[in-house]
């Protein structure tokens, strides 16, 4: 089964993932892990309050979305393998843990202590284990149209990320994101309508934006058309481009993963 992160979010998945090796990563104090059975609804990941006390809360949230807002930072990854109830079994977290140096990350950025140790409850709990694999195939690169001023029209965050940022609508008429990186857009690009290939990011723009890019879907058009107005309307609101290009594409496979007993 083959699964494409949306929020996708950039390291090189190497050592991978802290959750490969728990017993080096920052775990929680308390965690309680429980199947949602009530009727579905939008997700919930709320840390907002991990950087004073170390609280996490995840509601109705499904494997399969844990792990696209964990590696919303790395780059844009598919992700393979694994039983087919990671995207459809929904669970609710509660956990604890001591936030230590996250209280110090700059507001827009990911805390990486809180994500540590949610790799390593996935690792723990849901038995989680996975390994990367590289495939070049055809798709695009993202770079800045004017490399001088290579942010210009994009229109700095005014939401802190804690871990509920990225992707927000992608689809026909564009992409709307709330402090998006490259990356995220990059993934978020690579879905739409015209596009449907890699998008890799080499626009060297650091930090997390409010992504507004409204693309023209009416009258309705050929694939190729609908593609050529997602790469002008990029240029000419956001400053950036597409260049077509041999890439290379890295997947996340699960290996291993089990429901995780309720407690």
């Amino acid at each position: 089964m083959r699964y494409v992160t949306t929020v996708a979010s950039v390291l090189a998945l190497t050592a991978a993932l802290s959750a490969q090796n728990p017993s080096a990563a920052p775990t929680f104090e308390v965690a309680s892990v429980k199947r949602n059975t009530g009727e579905p609804g939008p997700p919930v990941f709320d840390g907002s309050a991990f950087r004073q006390s170390g609280r996490l809360t995840v509601m109705n949230a499904t494997v399969l979305m844990l792990l696209q807002v964990l590696y919303r930072d790395e780059r844009p990854v598919d992700i393979q393998g694994g039983p087919s109830w990671i995207a459809t079994d929904r669970f609710d977290i509660a956990a604890v843990g001591e936030p230590q140096s996250d209280a110090e990350v700059a507001p827009g950025r990911t805390l990486p202590r809180l994500s540590a140790m949610m790799k390593s409850l996935l690792a723990d709990r849901f038995k989680f284990r996975s390994h990367i694999e590289r495939n070049d195939q055809q798709g695009y690169v993202l770079i800045a149209v004017n490399p001088r001023q290579p942010g210009a029209k994009l229109g700095a965050a005014k939401t802190e990320c804690v871990p509920q940022c990225g992707t927000r609508e992608s689809g026909p008429k564009g992409v709307t994101g709330t402090a998006m990186n490259m990356d995220e857009l990059a993934s978020a690009l690579a879905r739409l309508p015209g596009i449907g290939a890699v998008v890799e990011n080499r626009t060297g723009i650091e930090g997390r934006y409010d992504i507004r890019l409204a693309v023209e879907d009416t009258p309705p058009v050929s694939i190729p058309e609908q593609g050529a107005r997602v790469i002008a309307a990029l240029e000419d609101q956001l400053g950036l481009a597409l260049r077509s290009q041999l890439t290379t594409r890295e997947v996340l496979v699960i290996d291993h993963i089990e429901r995780p007993s309720h407690n």
